[in-house]
């Protein structure tokens, strides 16, 4: 259904703008969370009694005693949730793979105004502490989004872009989640590097001592860190 929907409102467009933003939201709980955390939006629904359930799908890059703690943290000293329950679904040494599931105050997480004006939510996540959205909505709507964002003081605006939606936006909306729960910030960060270096381009425009240069690391470092990006990409295959 919701593939159906993307297809249609990204080459007919029936009078719909793509609008990806970032925001921090003090006194959330998202705001407590760190560098270290990444989640995603499962599942989103409205109750008759002003409340708001949200599933969401976590991946903490912490031991399983410390994401639980931060887990805790965040939810205790934001004062719009009224309840929660997370499960430990994988874990290693190194990292740990949570579902959260939490009951709010419907007026007060962002989401909830963003819905009420009709937008259409394709993505929406949280990353070192930071709540990043894709939404669809009516083109009219652009001072509608403007005026949710600058009347609440408690949200900061990180980044706001409203675009038409091609075949590349939608193929990086699609992405986003797997990219941003496989890699760590430092490997986006590579990556993103390598693309504006030209190192992937044929014939390359960089090889890999210009490339470590360029970055002030070693040349096996970079290789090595490549190798890893790559086989985390092929383990999906």
């Amino acid at each position: 259904m919701l593939k159906d929907l993307i297809y249609e409102q990204t080459w007919t467009m029936v009078g719909y703008t793509y609008v990806n933003f970032s925001v921090r939201h003090n006194d959330c709980w998202t705001s407590q969370t760190d560098l270290e955390y990444y989640d995603t939006l499962l599942n989103l629904e409205f109750s008759s009694f002003n409340a708001l359930k949200a599933d969401r799908l976590a991946v903490i890059r912490k031991r399983k005693e410390e994401s639980k703690r931060m887990i805790k943290l965040a939810m205790e000293n934001d004062r719009s949730v009224i309840e929660y329950e997370f499960s430990n679904l994988a874990g290693s040494n190194k990292s740990n793979v949570y579902l959260i599931s939490m009951i709010q105050q419907a007026d007060e997480p962002l989401i909830s105004k963003l819905k009420s004006m009709g937008a259409i939510i394709l993505n929406a996540n949280v990353r070192n502490g930071v709540e990043h959205y894709d939404i669809l909505h009516r083109s009219r709507g652009r001072s509608e989004i403007n005026r949710i964002l600058s009347n609440d003081t408690k949200i900061k605006v990180i980044g706001l872009n409203f675009k038409t939606l091609n075949e590349k936006e939608v193929y990086k909306v699609i992405s986003r989640n797997v990219s941003d729960i496989l890699m760590t910030e430092k490997e986006q960060s590579l990556l993103r590097k390598a693309k504006e270096l030209g190192y992937f381009e044929s014939p390359k425009r960089v090889n890999l001592d210009e490339f470590a240069k360029e970055l002030n690391i070693s040349k096996m470092y970079v290789s090595l860190s490549i190798r890893k990006i790559l086989k985390k990409i092929y383990n999906l295959i």
